[in-house]
């Protein structure tokens, strides 16, 4: 790593991408450290340089090869820098400028397609591991290390379900009534 970037470990949950994004602007405005790209889970590596007002949005969208180039240039068409991608979150930014809109969603509901789009993951996620936990529950052959694995995967089950509750809630919250 050279001295003109520094790399940090943080992790965010899939609904608290509205912190991620205000985290990210905080830096590059307060320590002058600029988003270059990312890593899972959650390595994040920056640019060193001066302070300047940056606005960060993110959208988690999964792209096939031919979609790609035209999503990328409507937000390029808008003024967004597409800064890279960790899993199927997508990040953009652009410099903050007063009086210029600064979100790249429309309306609320927009928004909560946003989260929409990342359910399905969570879901399918959380029914592998719930199998997997079941599947080691019935198994003849109990050991101490088989037992902190049950532990482990419940917790991370368990993670996931709330996962899946608070999206819900935050589609419930944007969605239109």
């Amino acid at each position: 790593m050279s001295p003109e970037t520094q790399r940090l470990l943080r992790w965010f949950w899939p609904w608290q991408d509205e912190q991620e994004e205000a985290w990210l602007s905080r830096l590059a405005g307060e320590r002058g450290l600029h988003l270059v790209s990312l890593a899972p889970p959650g390595i994040y590596t920056f640019r060193v340089g001066e302070p300047q007002p940056m606005i960060y949005r993110l959208d988690y969208q999964y792209l096939k090869g031919q979609d790609r180039p035209s999503y990328l240039q409507l937000f390029l068409d808008a003024g967004w820098e597409h800064v890279g991608q960790m899993s199927n979150w997508q990040y953009f930014r652009r410099p903050q400028v007063e009086g210029e809109e600064n979100e790249i969603f429309t309306d609320p509901a927009s928004k909560a397609e946003k989260y929409r789009r990342v359910l399905p993951i969570l879901v399918l996620i959380t029914i592998v591991l719930g199998t997997q936990l079941n599947t080691s529950l019935n198994s003849r052959w109990p050991s101490a290390g088989l037992e902190g694995i049950r532990v482990l995967l419940f917790c991370v089950l368990m993670l996931l379900i709330y996962s899946i509750v608070r999206i819900g809630l935050r589609i419930r919250q944007l969605s239109p009534r």
